[in-house]
Order: structure tokens, then C-alpha cells, then sequence
């Protein structure tokens, strides 16, 4: 299995905000100085970061650090969609690629992009005069299947285009038209909301201390159904799970009745579907995303989490197909990579411990078949996989469990 990014400590970027000072001076035009040489980088109007601390944190958590500059620079916002997901610590396949919130104004749906990060500064030289100073070490897969963009090259200086904000017009009621919603929101119509701390993550440091989300089985009926089908997966899987890192629990029949919000034929037939396949007993985006594909490979669909028995221990496997004899692991990177932090043990023997476990699986006459990552992007390898390993083809394609 693999962990959630609300249990992996990514780096934290600290919130420069432009102040007024004690002689009466204010701090913008030094922090506007120290943009065009290249020191620091504007994430949004008064909200500043470090060059390294932007080029080293992960995608979710630049994400993160420019949703609370947002929080900072407007009054208050209500986030909705991905960026509501992701302040819930819900786990997601891929870091969104905007800040999104609700506008009060008709047809008000567009994307606003950020000003420069580096201002007048070239953003490769930005890369180059901070390069020797980052960490390589993102230069990897993190656990929820996206990278770490480089220090330096192209990757760097995308990270420097900044994060943009895109404006949603409110979403529509129950039985209620376009223009009837926006006379409601004239009126002063607000959807169900709720208050997050937006300090809820340890590892999250910025100065914001709560932010407004729309009511989370609402933000799930309105963009799970427009997600590709495998990211809506993650994203369900983790909430019926219980990987809500804010707490919110959720239920199937919960979220069932949030169905009259969906006012398209199409997006309710796609988050039916979605509901259908998802499944609580699935512990993460690897192990979600591996049930999609082995679904859409139209191999059988195994069962999940069962235990074994071996010797004085028990195995809990994260696949496994009983009419074949085969288990299936997913191996997400964490659990080797940061071994000792997170279990007191070195990667050494974490490693021995897989294999001995393995061992003792097949002891029992079972197959075992791995998977990474890399596989998941690149379905025909999975494939390959598990057609070495004996794993049968499902009857009739279905979308049930």
C-alpha cells in the first residue's frame, strides 16, 4: 500500500505578506525589489514565497500555499471543486491546476492567470542563481502518483508560471434553471457551506487560520462527474473510506443524495458509475487507480485486503484473485523510501521483510504479482503482469463490485 499526502511531510513554504512597518514605511516595495532580482517570487497581489521554498514543495502543496494567498487576498472566498477537495486532504491523483472558487457574478466562469512570479526577472535565471541551493531529492515519484518537478530546466521554470485562479459561477439548486439561479444569487443564495481550518495538516504553516468550502458531498456531486473516471475513483474510494484528512465522513447513501444537484443526463450517468465502483476497502490512489485499470484491462476483479496466515504473523494483501490462486501488491515508493521515519526500521529491512513475506505467501502455493507506478502509466506493462501471473479475464465487463 501506499500513503496518504496528508501523512507525508512535503516541504513547507512560508506566506511573506506585505505589511505596513513600525517607522510607517511598508514593506511591498522592498519585497517588488527583491522579486525583480530573482530572491523572492510573487504568488499573489501582497502574498510572497521563497524561490526555494516554491521550487521544492510538491505540486498539492504549492496548490495548497496558493489557495491560502488567495484566502489572504480576498474576502472570503468560497473554494469549491479540486481546491475544495484538496483543502479536505482528500486524496488526488494530481495536484489542481487552479485555485477554484465561486463568483457572485453572471457568466463570471473564466480563469484569471497570476502576474509573473519573478516579475521583471527571467525566469531561468531565477533557476539558475537558486539551482545550486535545492534539494535533488524531488527529482522522484511521490505517493500519489504525480513528480516532483526538477530544481532546474523546464520543469522549474513551469513551477514558476505560478498557480492561476478560476472564477465558477454558483452551482444550481435542485429543479432550478441557470437564470433562476443567478436571481437566487442576486437574492443572496449561497450553496450548503462548511468552515475548515486550513491549518488542519501539521506540516501546513501558513497565516490563514480559517477558510469557506462548499458542503463536501456537493463538491463531490459537482466534480467527481466531470473528472476523468479514474481520478473520480481515487477520490470516492478515499472518502468512503475515511481518508478525509478534515474529518468529514461520508456514506454511500450520503452521497446519493446529493444526486438531484446534477442537472446533466450525462454527468449523472458518470457519477452513478463512479459510486458503483468505488470501493472503501481501498487504502489509496495506487491501490484505487490499480482497481480502474485492471477493470479496463478486462481482467476479473480481485478482492480486497484478505489476510493469511503465516506462521506466527498474518499477511494482509492488497489484491487477491481465489479462483487462481493469485495475490496482487500494489508497491507505491513511500514506505522504502522514508522507511525510518515512518516505521523506526531501515530500508534495508524493510525490504527483508517484504521478501520474506512473499516468501511465505508462496510457501502457500500462492502467486504473487507486483506493480508500480510506472505500470499504472503505462497499462500494457500492467497487463503483461498480470497475464504472466495467471490472472483470469472477467466473465462480462461490469462495473459492480
Amino acid at each position: 500500500m501506499d500513503l496518504h499526502p496528508a501523512q507525508v511531510k512535503p516541504a513547507r513554504i512560508e506566506l511573506i505578506r506585505s505589511l505596513e512597518l513600525p517607522d510607517g514605511s511598508h514593506s511591498g516595495l522592498r519585497l517588488k525589489n527583491e522579486v525583480n532580482a530573482g530572491e523572492v517570487l510573487r504568488l499573489r497581489r501582497g502574498v510572497y514565497v521563497r524561490v526555494s521554498d516554491w521550487l521544492n514543495a510538491p505540486p498539492w502543496e504549492r496548490h495548497l500555499a496558493a489557495t491560502a494567498a488567495t484566502q489572504l487576498n480576498r474576502a472570503a472566498p468560497i473554494f469549491c471543486r479540486e481546491t475544495a477537495l484538496a483543502l479536505h486532504g482528500i486524496n488526488l491523483l494530481g495536484a489542481p491546476q487552479a485555485v477554484q472558487l465561486r463568483t457572485d457574478h453572471q457568466g463570471g466562469t473564466r480563469l484569471l492567470r497570476p502576474s509573473p512570479m519573478t516579475g521583471s526577472a527571467d525566469p531561468t535565471a531565477v533557476i539558475q542563481q537558486h539551482g545550486n541551493r535545492h534539494r535533488n531529492h524531488h527529482q522522484q515519484q511521490d505517493d500519489d502518483g504525480a513528480h516532483f518537478p526538477a530544481a532546474g530546466g523546464a520543469a522549474g521554470v513551469a513551477a514558476l508560471r505560478g498557480i492561476p485562479t478560476r472564477l465558477h459561477e454558483h452551482v444550481r439548486p435542485p429543479r432550478t434553471s441557470r437564470p433562476e439561479t443567478r436571481r437566487l444569487v442576486r437574492g443572496g443564495f449561497e450553496a450548503p457551506q462548511q468552515e475548515l481550518e486550513m491549518g488542519f495538516r501539521d506540516h501546513w504553516p501558513a497565516d490563514v487560520a480559517h477558510c469557506l468550502v462548499e458542503d463536501l458531498g456537493l463538491v463531490l456531486a459537482d466534480t467527481v462527474p466531470r473528472m476523468e473516471e479514474a481520478a473520480g475513483v481515487v477520490v470516492l474510494d478515499a472518502v468512503l473510506g475515511g481518508r478525509v484528512a478534515s474529518g468529514v465522513a461520508l456514506t454511500w447513501a450520503g452521497l446519493s443524495r446529493w444526486e438531484s444537484w446534477i442537472h446533466s443526463q450525462r454527468l449523472l450517468t458518470r457519477w452513478r458509475r463512479a459510486l458503483q465502483f468505488a470501493d472503501p476497502l481501498s487504502e489509496s490512489a495506487g491501490e484505487s487507480l490499480s482497481r480502474v485499470r485492471i477493470h479496463e484491462l478486462g481482467f476479473e476483479q480481485p478482492v480486497l485486503q484478505v489476510s493469511f496466515e503465516l506462521g506466527s504473523t498474518v499477511a494482509r494483501v492488497d489484491f487477491y484473485w481465489p479462483g487462481c490462486g493469485v495475490v496482487g501488491e500494489f508497491d507505491g515508493k513511500v514506505k522504502y523510501l522514508r522507511a525510518d521515519e515512518l516505521s523506526g526500521v531501515s530500508v534495508e529491512e524493510v525490504v527483508w521483510r517484504e521478501k520474506l513475506r512473499e516468501d511465505a505467501l508462496r510457501a502457500r502455493g500462492l502467486r504473487v504479482v507486483r506493480w508500480t507506478w510506472e505500470d499504472l502509466r503505462r497499462p500494457g506493462a500492467l497487463e503483461a503482469r498480470l497475464r504472466a501471473a495467471g490472472v483470469p479475464l472477467a466473465t462480462k465487463k461490469s462495473h459492480g463490485k
